[in-house]
């Protein structure tokens, strides 16, 4: 009886370990981290974001917390413009520079309410123009995609 208990809790606690370490799998960097206290955003709708590839432009706390992280990591200017070039690098490293320069155009006249909005509204048409590629996560913590 003994014996069967502890082979029960040992393997509760492997199960948990590995639920544990599955709900964790999606690490927020620094920059994340920084923007998250910034903007006082649930760290819960920022992991959510990352697993699922969401912009949740519905969500004025989230949409603050891109415009803190694309300042961070270059994406967005302090003023608030969209940084081209640093997003056609990314763009790069999948698509020819002919491509990039087709997506950015398509992309490059939108302009938000906020700097939060923008952000949003980039993201979503980089999603339209390049779905074989764009990922929201991928403009985060400034690692491309």
């Amino acid at each position: 009886m003994m014996k069967t208990f502890s082979v029960v809790v040992i393997s509760l606690c492997l199960l948990h370990n590995l639920i544990t370490q599955a709900s964790s799998e999606v690490q927020l960097d620094e920059d994340e981290q920084s923007c998250v206290v910034a903007t006082e955003i649930s760290e819960d709708i920022v992991v959510e974001a990352k697993e699922t590839n969401t912009v949740f432009a519905d969500d004025p706390k989230y949409k603050e917390f891109l415009a803190c992280l694309w300042k961070r990591t270059g994406y967005q200017n302090e003023d608030g413009q969209i940084n081209w070039e640093n997003i056609g690098e990314v763009l790069k490293k999948d698509y020819a520079e002919a491509v990039v320069k087709e997506i950015i155009q398509k992309c490059d006249k939108i302009e938000g309410k906020t700097d939060g909005d923008e952000v949003a509204l980039v993201l979503e048409c980089l999603d339209s123009h390049a779905p074989s590629h764009h990922h929201v996560s991928g403009f985060f913590g400034g690692s491309g995609y």
